[in-house]
């Protein structure tokens, strides 16, 4: 599995009505910014540039993808499930495939790529119950990567090994009744060795747990602020709308018949 690595310097403004240029300009060198970090493979300084050009303008395109593609982990890769990240990509790569918002077919069969890879890495690390699930994700992921774009062999291909993956049927009830069978004895055998070294392993689970705890938080924290962003700058949007077709109405009133 490969993502497509499109950073590039913002062409078009997206969705919010600015007219200010010193957004714009600031929109820009963030963007610079991050993929100048990205390319040096520091990921979360990148990251911190392109959420601040979130903040400008969380309906651009380009942001979106590039905040979502710098998400990923070292080596392109996820390798810890993580729910709220996932939720956070998944917003931001749709936004970037979306028509309305971006109208080049090719950048949006990227950000579609993309996604599909992420449900991909998924799926490769769920459990049987949930990986039939991720795997369908990603298939449509691809489906539309292919739509935008037929010649994204890549993506072509990545398709069909999530489809010779999939469970006999599609993953029918008699599969997830046996899937369903298998996990409940392996959780009961865990559960019968957690049993046996609980005291063993008491310090270091309360640790682990801990640490989850802060990172469910943390992540939480940025999925709450990223979806306030662009709630904020949605309705900055339509004010900005409402107060142009307000003053095109005075001028219309103070033409002479």
């Amino acid at each position: 599995m490969r993502l497509r690595i499109f950073l590039s310097l913002i062409m078009v403004i997206g969705g919010l009505a600015m007219t200010d240029a010193q957004s714009v300009k600031d929109l820009r060198r963030y963007v610079k910014r991050g993929n100048r970090m990205m390319h040096s493979g520091e990921r979360d300084k990148a990251y911190g540039q392109y959420r601040k050009a979130y903040e400008i303008d969380s309906l651009n395109t380009t942001v979106n993808y590039n905040l979502a593609t710098s998400m990923f982990d070292a080596e392109w890769k996820l390798t810890k499930p993580d729910n709220e990240r996932d939720s956070v990509m998944n917003m931001l790569y749709q936004r970037a495939g979306d028509p309305v918002m971006e109208p080049n077919a090719g950048r949006r069969s990227m950000a579609w790529h993309n996604l599909g890879v992420m449900y991909q890495a998924r799926a490769n690390q769920s459990s049987e119950q949930d990986k039939t699930k991720a795997l369908q994700q990603a298939i449509e992921a691809y489906k539309q990567a292919l739509r935008n774009n037929p010649h994204d062999d890549e993506a072509r291909y990545n398709m069909v090994l999530c489809q010779r993956q999939l469970p006999k049927g599609g993953g029918n009830d008699n599969q997830q009744q046996n899937n369903q069978q298998q996990n409940d004895s392996t959780q009961q055998q865990q559960q019968q060795r957690n049993d046996s070294t609980q005291q063993q392993q008491q310090p270091p689970q309360q640790q682990q747990q801990q640490q989850q705890k802060q990172e469910e938080k943390t992540n939480q924290e940025m999925l709450d602020q990223l979806l306030n962003i662009a709630e904020q700058n949605e309705k900055r949007t339509r004010e900005n709308v409402d107060q142009n077709k307000q003053d095109g109405q005075r001028r219309s009133n103070q033409k002479n018949w």
